[in-house]
């Protein structure tokens, strides 16, 4: 796999509340550093694309698409570098993207851009269209309940996700050069939000009923 600006150095996301966020989400999601490299990925984006974690971290997003889009998706790249702007899923055109083994498929993709110390950074969310044609016919004859937990599940994605991301990037750059006192106030904070994904978590993606008083355990 060719990279380009390989010589800047690479600061990987190691916080453990936003590899649980990626994880979280059913989409395969990625995020790339300002020049457009991947600096994390979830185990539904390794998937899609066939690569390892491994292969992808340090690779520019082009690695995913045709070699005859590259160039044209630089562009359209450093366009949304100049006007950074949330982007859900539906709202811009279908992509291409590219296999590990070569073949091609559509996928529509969501964008959400960060702002961080060095830079501003992008969350990539990206669903195979397949799963959306699936979904739209499922939509038709399944009950009502159904329906609509689809729609939870897809929601808590495009909104609660990835919003909660944001916010744990943007306190993930706090930490560095904080008092011990302010390390502990934000410490307090992400343990906050680790217990609200996971209580999200299990209203959308495990409604069981469940005896009053139970919790389950992560």
């Amino acid at each position: 796999m060719a990279g380009d600006d390989r010589d800047v150095p690479i600061v990987p996301l190691t916080d453990d509340l936003l590899a649980v966020v990626l994880e979280l989400a059913p989409d395969g999601m990625a995020v790339t550093d300002p020049i457009g490299r991947m600096v994390h990925a979830n185990g539904r984006f390794e998937q899609l694309f066939g690569y390892s974690r491994g292969q992808l971290l340090g690779h520019p997003v082009e690695t995913l698409i045709p070699a005859t889009m590259h160039a044209a998706h630089r562009s359209h790249r450093a366009d949304f570098a100049q006007a950074p702007c949330s982007r859900p899923m539906g709202t811009g055109a279908d992509l291409i993207a590219q296999h590990a083994d070569g073949t091609t498929f559509p996928v529509e993709v969501g964008l959400s851009p960060v702002s961080t110390g060095a830079g501003t950074s992008t969350i990539i969310a990206v669903r195979p269209l397949v799963q959306r044609r699936a979904r739209d016919e499922q939509v038709a004859g399944d009950a009502a309940v159904e329906v609509e937990r689809d729609r939870m599940a897809l929601a808590l994605n495009e909104v609660v996700i990835r919003g909660i991301f944001s916010s744990g990037l943007r306190l993930h750059g706090l930490l560095e050069g904080a008092t011990d006192q302010q390390l502990t106030d934000l410490n307090a904070t992400i343990d906050e939000l680790d217990e609200v994904i996971r209580q999200v978590r299990i209203a959308v993606f495990d409604p069981r009923p469940r005896a009053a008083g139970t919790r389950t355990d992560r």
